[in-house]
């Protein structure tokens, strides 16, 4: 069979796939040819290089309260900070428990509820707990301590839930916040900061101060807890019952979500829910700004936009066909362009230019809508010039390594400082053949010299011999001219 005509009709059925949303599947006509028996650990998705400690999402999709949830089971808020990296801990114990591994899983990768289960050296379950995010709703009676008080509309009230539970009344269940606010204890509430923070469903035995917070200790008798913390709104009464109702209430939230799931099909179970789960954080991460959406890398340091990293966010949301969405995340990128005509969001990051050359004809390539491209196309040219004039910029120096082609800039990927390097130049480059293809794809015959300006760019990036040894971090040694 000729392999460009298969591999020109899965694009073909791709382009299909994000222009109208349809589901595209593939059939394989044949048995596959069995696996080299000496390959198969080279194939095998067994996770060993899973890093050594992980936090997991368990806010609502575009939350304003990006809540965490540590390895060890405990609530992180308040980033950054001390405490396992955040300004606030919420973690749960069982006392005299002795050598004990806490084991932490996902019933469904769509439904981020987190549970944990503490087993001792025999495996005998000593104690388990969920963790989870409250789902709202006119229907949803938070545990408030002021029912009708204002709320902010941009932070309204949220709520995250441990669930805990443990089989025998031999060992006190203990409770530990740190945080770098104040901490304070009235009753069965916690308050940080003056705010009524925790709330907590049964009494308890004693509390002491521990460094940067405090322990609370719970009878022994006491088999089931329920500790809710509130956000956006002041922490009430907790009810057993009605925390006990909650992840049946989760299950039904997150099932119903339209989120693009069953796009994209993997034969193996475990990489099928690593992508289900990657599609639902890419909800979790996303927020809400102006009414439009930013697909943000992350829900910590890297919470914002990035135009590199979330061009790749918007053009996976393309693959998975939600294009109107993809859409409108491109439209609140462009509002961050410079009056000038730039992209500068990290300073000196010149890349930033080539990065939305790239999105806008890309996501119009796999959208096969040449009109969007058309009404987009004055800001492709705007951009084209603003690359221009930083080659200009940079010859200030005619000796200098990056003369010619950007001026000294950020690389990012580990690397730091505003130095002559080339991975800037490489994503303008781009940025320019993708600006030279959306041109002769809508016959913008005025673009001439943006091609003769894209030669000229590229052979002078070429990586070039140099007599002397350049300093480390410069062009030359990122990328060896060799």
């Amino acid at each position: 069979m000729n392999k460009t005509a298969v591999l020109m009709g899965v694009i073909v059925l791709s382009f299909a796939a994000c222009d109208t949303g349809r589901k595209v599947s593939t059939v394989r006509g044949s048995t596959p040819a069995a696996f080299p028996s000496e390959m198969a650990d080279l194939v095998k998705a067994d996770f060993r290089y899973s890093p050594p400690w992980w936090q997991t999402a368990i806010c609502l999709p575009d939350d304003w309260q990006k809540t965490l949830v540590s390895k060890d089971g405990a609530l992180l808020y308040d980033y950054p900070g001390e405490f396992s990296g955040f300004g606030t801990k919420v973690s749960v114990a069982l006392e005299e428990s002795g050598e004990a591994d806490a084991i932490q899983s996902m019933d469904d990768p769509r439904l981020p509820i987190v549970n944990n289960v503490l087993k001792d050296k025999t495996g005998k379950e000593l104690m388990r707990w969920s963790a989870l995010a409250i789902v709202p709703g006119d229907d949803q009676n938070l545990p408030a301590h002021k029912k009708g008080a204002p709320t902010s509309a941009e932070k309204p009230p949220r709520g995250d839930l441990l669930l805990i539970s443990k089989p025998d009344g031999n060992r006190p269940i203990s409770l530990t916040i740190e945080s770098k606010q104040p901490l304070d204890m009235s009753d069965l509430t916690v308050f940080r900061g003056r705010q009524r923070f925790l709330s907590m469903s049964a009494a308890w035995t004693s509390i002491m101060q521990v460094k940067n917070g405090l322990k609370i200790i719970f009878p022994a008798r006491i088999g089931e807890l329920a500790i809710y913390c509130a956000s956006g709104h002041e922490a009430g009464t907790v009810s057993l019952d009605w925390a006990k109702a909650q992840p049946e209430r989760a299950r039904r939230y997150w099932a119903s979500r339209d989120f693009p799931y069953d796009v994209i099909h993997v034969p193996d179970p475990a990489l099928q829910g690593l992508l289900d789960s990657c599609i639902r954080n890419i909800y979790q991460a996303r927020e809400i700004k102006d009414g439009l959406p930013i697909f943000q890398v992350g829900p910590t340091c890297y919470r914002g936009l990035w135009i590199v990293d979330g061009a790749f966010i918007l053009e996976a949301m393309t693959f998975l066909g939600k294009r109107e969405e993809a859409r409108a995340g491109i439209r609140h990128l462009l509002t961050r362009q410079k009056p000038d005509g730039s992209f500068e969001i990290i300073a000196s990051y010149w890349k930033e230019n080539g990065i939305v050359l790239y999105i806008l004809c890309r996501h119009a390539l796999l959208t096969q809508d040449l009109a969007w491209l058309r009404q987009n196309w004055e800001t492709v040219k705007k951009v084209v010039h603003v690359i221009k004039e930083l080659r200009v910029r940079s010859r200030t120096d005619p000796a200098a390594p990056e003369a010619g082609l950007m001026p000294a800039g950020f690389p990012d990927g580990g690397i730091g400082g505003t130095v002559p390097e080339y991975t800037n130049v490489y994503w303008n480059l781009a940025g320019l053949k993708a600006a030279i293809e959306a041109a002769r794809l809508i016959q913008a015959r005025s673009f001439r010299s943006g091609k003769r300006s894209s030669r000229i760019f590229w052979r002078r990036s070429k990586p070039r011999p140099s007599a002397t040894p350049s300093p480390p971090g410069t062009a030359l040694s990122i990328f060896p001219s060799s």
